[in-house]
């Protein structure tokens, strides 16, 4: 059987208001009928799922839209809900990068890395920041609370001198304040040196992170700075002057220092409260409780994403595929709708708006359109009746051309999908068809338009197909 997949998308731009009545049902119908008409290979009546239903409302899944690729390195979704800032990276093979026994060592694929914000309201990716230079490695922070801004350390990796293979590693760092409304990512001015560890930590609370600055030389020092946000770097944290550092916050959101120490063959872990305005460090005498980086979405959807795996296998061939779908279940009742054959990461956007997931190493925007159910299961069964209808009337066709290829003579029943085959494109036509024709000599119909060759069911009755190539519905 044959298959047919194809991605479509909408227009970049659409307003989040609730529209009208009627352009809602426009909307919904053609949605439906590019699932259950213009693909019917991939959509036949009754064999897709293309809205969750709840007990009132239908959450209609629109055509998928392209966010980022080729490859997505890292992804992350505000705290509200509505901004994702994107991390991708792509890369260009040649002859030149592939080893061989006159070149082992060649040199690496150019590489571009790329910082893009997408927007859940303007739904355009914008780029903030890219770079093309050699060995380069990205991170992203988490988001800063009550912002819509996070940070970026950009960390290249200055080639060593051949003639000293002893020699450490150089580092060339950037940390960037990417946020909504910059126009293009903002360096941050840090302090000067040669560090082997640069990291953002931000508070899961507050509007306040630490810039951490390591270096593994000679001798290990660690430089902290309390970092705020609009990117300036403020004072430094009088942390001990040796130690191994990382960054903790209590309940308030407020910073701990949390200082392994080892002597001999003990490790003792200290902990100091860190003052968000100062700097100073105090010594606590008790551990605090620690808050939980949790950073939970805006508002509820009445749904939830499940992600299964399944074993796909052809031949001697077996691959893991994931499917993700949205399902709603309450009081025994349970409504899905497939959002992936295959992929990761699902996030649901707040007030039901839609759906990011990756696939094929991109990443993906579902839209979702709320409407009543009842609108929606009427529009749906209209769908599937013309669905139908479509694919009678092609049958019916088909059976014509057959008979002009045959002296006329229309096909009986035994062997008709072989017949009929050769004069469709895509074989699931036949889903749901029944050929009641005998067959025999057109030139003996005395009524074509109105003797039926067969019949495709649907949804409370039947599509008929007639000798002259008409296709009329007829209620059960």
């Amino acid at each position: 059987m044959k298959s047919a997949n194809r991605q479509r998308t909408v227009p970049a731009t659409r307003s989040f208001l609730e529209p009208p009545a009627a352009i809602r049902a426009a909307m919904v119908l053609i949605s439906l009928a590019a699932n259950v008409c213009a693909l019917p290979a991939a959509a036949q009546v009754g064999t897709r799922a293309d809205a969750v239903l709840t007990d009132k409302d239908a959450f209609v899944l629109l055509p998928a839209e392209l966010i980022s690729g080729p490859v997505v390195m890292q992804s992350s979704l505000s705290p509200a809900g509505r901004n994702v800032a994107v991390l991708r990276k792509s890369a260009r093979f040649s002859a030149e990068n592939v080893p061989s026994a006159a070149h082992p060592n060649p040199p690496p694929p150019r590489e571009e890395h790329e910082i893009l914000f997408w927007n859940a309201g303007i739904r355009r990716p914008v780029s903030l920041w890219q770079s093309a230079q050699p060995r380069t490695n990205v991170s992203l922070s988490a988001w800063m609370p009550e912002t819509e801004s996070l940070f970026a350390v950009v960390d290249r990796v200055i080639p060593r001198d051949v003639s000293q293979p002893n020699q450490f590693p150089e580092h060339e760092w950037k940390v960037l304040l990417l946020g909504l409304g910059i126009e293009r990512a903002v360096q941050v001015p840090t302090p000067t040196g040669r560090f082997s560890r640069v990291n953002v930590e931000v508070s899961p609370l507050k509007r306040l992170a630490i810039l951490q600055l390591v270096s593994d030389g000679s001798e290990h020092t660690e430089l902290l700075y309390l970092l705020h946000p609009n990117g300036r770097v403020g004072v430094q944290v009088a942390a001990p002057a040796s130690g191994n550092y990382s960054i903790a916050w209590d309940l308030t959101g407020n910073p701990i220092l949390v200082r392994l120490q080892t002597r001999g063959a003990t490790a003792e872990t200290r902990l100091s409260s860190i003052d968000p305005r100062t700097g100073r460090t105090d010594v606590l005498e008790k551990s605090p409780q620690m808050a939980e980086v949790r950073r939970d979405q805006a508002s509820i959807v009445p749904f939830h994403a499940v992600v299964q795996r399944h074993d796909l296998a052809a031949g001697n061939t077996t691959q893991r595929i994931s499917p993700i779908w949205l399902e709603w279940a309450s009081k025994g009742e349970s409504s899905r709708a497939l959002l992936t054959p295959n992929g990761a990461d699902v996030r649901l956007l707040p007030d039901s708006i839609g759906a990011l997931y990756n696939a094929h190493n991109a990443l993906w925007f579902t839209p979702l359109l709320q409407m009543n159910k009842g609108e929606y299961l009427a529009m749906r069964q209209a769908a599937e009746r013309a669905a139908a209808l479509s694919s009678a009337k092609q049958l019916g066709l088909a059976a014509i051309m057959f008979a002009n290829d045959n002296d006329d003579v229309l096909p009986g029943p035994d062997g008709i999908e072989a017949k009929l085959a050769p004069y469709l494109l895509n074989d699931s036509l036949f889903d749901g068809f029944a050929y009641t024709y005998l067959g025999g000599s057109l030139a003996d119909i005395v009524s074509p338009s109105q003797t039926v060759l067969g019949h495709i069911s649907g949804p409370g009755g039947r599509a008929l197909l007639y000798a002259d190539g008409h296709a009329k519905w007829v209620n059960n």
